[in-house]
């Protein structure tokens, strides 16, 4: 998008209509923990992985289909702490309660989720 983006720079503004469909290349991933409220069992969440990654590497089955946080199969709970949202799929009322797992980060701290 950068190259079509450089390439079409003396265009018109109302000419070129470009969307976005993946993470702000911006946005960096920070490491975070999650604990899983039945076990009290805390995951470690690299920068490089998803929360989706590191359960299922852990043998836990969260269905996904997307993995891009548009068909909302890998959505838990959330029991405590601030959701990063980088979903399309969850409505406004769901924000502080779901998460989903495949893109999804905190916002800062611990996140305590329900499987």
């Amino acid at each position: 998008m950068e190259r079509v983006n450089a390439a079409c720079a003396d265009w018109p503004a109302n000419r070129l209509h470009t969307e976005s469909f993946g993470i702000d290349s911006e946005t960096e991933n920070v490491p975070f923990e999650i604990e899983i409220a039945d076990t009290g069992q805390i995951i470690e969440i690299s920068s490089q992985d998803t929360i989706l990654d590191a359960l299922r590497r852990l043998g836990l089955d969260v269905p996904c289909v997307c993995r891009q946080g548009v068909c909302g199969t890998c959505v838990v709970d959330v029991l405590d702490g601030v959701p990063l949202h980088r979903d399309t799929v969850l409505f406004d009322h769901e924000r502080t309660t779901k998460i989903v797992t495949c893109c999804s980060r905190t916002a800062g701290g611990r996140l305590k989720l329900r499987l």
